[in-house]
């Protein structure tokens, strides 16, 4: 027996095929259920051939110990080009295992997924989309009458009647202008095994109300400031996204509300999907650039300033002084390859405090290379079973909840011989954008000398390296005894991967729960290691 809840009216579609699809995932955990989120309003389409709809699947019962797959299902999909939500559920009785996104378009690409940012009472997810062309478009592959939008799996801790919600619906179009869903309950229950008891889900509820919002000047798109409207720009926006949502807080004074809607949501994200590839100063298409040679930045300041003018010149309004937030701002707006070396006046380790998250460190244009091993003095590990490498460039947060270290929501950058600790993600790799990069030669979680952040408390999600959201080809160590790295003393896990399709990573060659000399325990907050996808 098959449930459906509320069927929807709305042009929409993108996704993944249904019909014949085999849904290909282990989740390690006794028992699983899979929940396709969906899309819903209440009310009837008029024609299921010229209006499409949404239904949530949802078997009645499951055995306890096995598992279920329930799909969002787009019936006769069209052009949704964005969506997010809240799914909300009691977590003492079920636990959040994952997220299968979509796929999208006939070039077979991965629909560029929001989130999945876990809560205490859910997970917020949601997808936007690019311009036919530029990346995966939405629409009907092959034919298709039925698509998916996203799987998610919850394995259940309890047995009994578990009630999922789905909460603060928001759909939008190619322009980013938002579908009006309507209201009412959006709910399944799913019977878990014999058990009578009711685990009702708390759901959310935002207190801000949206405004209308308006359709955002072509040149407040190119956030990272190279002249066009790219992929990378809406990257530029998932951090913001993902600590809002986890906070609870993602409407208000939120920085990335490019539609002044009142929030930062999938309308800010698609506002820039359905323009890239467009010159953000002209509006038309942009021309495949020609390859810039690499520049070369040098920090030579511990100050965390920012960069004065966007001019080519590392220089914040002390004359002379290049930071190192002032480097990653004029990286990003690099037409070519990107060094940022360091030169920092002064004997011993050089200590480098952000006072709030870095710049998404997003240049398409040939990646950013981050060389502590630049600073004078410095030097690479030469010890076949150990860590010798003199480090002395640290940058160090305030504690797990305070700023992240670098997120790299582009591809082929590079990142070693820093000392990264105190910081809530060390090195974040989020966005199908996000892949080729290098992570080698650093000590992630603990000071140069080898000892732990005293502010290095356990802390879920404060991981020293985290890799999600489709994130691919990345590498973590090298086989050369230069390229090692040490992963200790994270507050959460050393390195934690998340998420379908984020995959074909490496990670090998690092000394991961021991301190430098590989003789001493700086164990991580949780696992070492934590695979959760692939």
């Amino acid at each position: 027996m098959t449930v459906s809840t509320d069927r929807v009216t709305l042009p929409a579609g993108f996704g993944r095929r249904v019909r014949g699809e085999v849904l290909r995932r282990a989740i390690a955990a006794p028992a699983v259920v899979a929940l396709a989120i969906s899309l819903l309003v209440i009310g009837t389409p008029k024609s299921p051939v010229e209006r499409p709809w949404i239904e949530l699947r949802v078997p009645a019962a499951v055995a306890s110990g096995s598992s279920l797959t329930v799909n969002l299902v787009v019936h006769a999909p069209r052009a949704v080009a964005g969506w997010e939500a809240h799914l909300g559920y009691n977590p003492g009785a079920v636990a959040f295992g994952g997220v299968v996104p979509a796929r999208s378009g006939a070039d077979g690409g991965i629909a560029q997924a929001i989130g999945p940012v876990e809560t205490a009472d859910g997970i917020w997810l949601g997808a936007w989309s690019c311009a036919p062309g530029q990346c995966a478009a939405p629409g009907v592959v092959d034919g298709s009458d039925e698509l998916t939008l996203a799987t998610v799996s919850l394995a259940p801790q309890r047995q009994g009647a578990v009630e999922l919600t789905l909460d603060d619906l928001t759909l939008v179009d190619t322009a980013g202008h938002r579908i009006e869903a309507g209201s009412g309950s959006r709910r399944a229950v799913v019977q878990v095994g014999a058990g009578s008891t009711a685990y009702r889900s708390p759901g959310v509820e935002l207190t801000t109300t949206r405004h209308a919002g308006a359709t955002p000047a072509l040149a407040s798109l190119d956030l990272n400031g190279d002249g066009a409207v790219g992929a990378s720009d809406a990257t530029a926006l998932v951090g913001g996204w993902i600590d809002s949502r986890a906070a609870g807080t993602p409407c208000g004074a939120v920085a990335g509300d490019l539609n002044a809607d009142g929030c930062l949501d999938v309308a800010d994200f698609q506002s820039i999907g359905g323009k890239v590839g467009l010159d953000a100063r002209t509006g038309e298409p942009r021309l495949k650039r020609i390859a810039a040679p690499t520049s070369t930045f040098v920090v030579n300041s511990v100050d965390d300033a920012t960069d004065a003018a966007p001019n080519g010149i590392c220089q914040t309004a002390v004359p002379g002084e290049c930071t190192l937030r002032a480097a990653i701002t004029e990286a990003n707006r690099a037409s070519g390859p990107v060094i940022i070396n360091f030169n920092i006046p002064g004997p011993g380790v050089k200590t480098i405090t952000p006072a709030t998250n870095y710049p998404i460190i997003n240049n398409a244009n040939g990646g950013v290379t981050l060389d502590g091993y630049s600073q004078p003095g410095a030097s690479v590990n030469t010890a076949p079973l150990a860590f010798n490498a003199v480090i002395l460039i640290e940058v160090v947060g305030t504690g797990p909840s305070g700023p992240n270290g670098f997120f790299l929501g582009a591809d082929h950058n590079v990142i070693r011989g820093l000392s990264l600790n105190g910081l809530q993600r060390g090195i974040w790799m989020n966005t199908q954008t996000s892949h080729d990069n290098v992570v080698v030669g650093n000590l992630l979680g603990l000071h140069p000398d080898g000892s732990l952040n005293s502010q290095s408390i356990v802390q879920r999600g404060a991981s020293c390296v985290v890799m999600q959201g489709a994130a691919r080809d990345n590498f973590v160590g090298l086989p050369t005894l230069a390229d090692r790295n040490v992963v200790s003393g994270c507050s959460h896990q050393g390195i934690a991967t998340y998420d379908a399709y984020t995959t074909r990573l490496l990670i090998r060659n690092n000394i991961i729960g021991l301190d430098p000399t590989g003789t001493a325990r700086r164990a991580n907050g949780s696992h070492g290691v934590d695979i959760n996808t692939g």
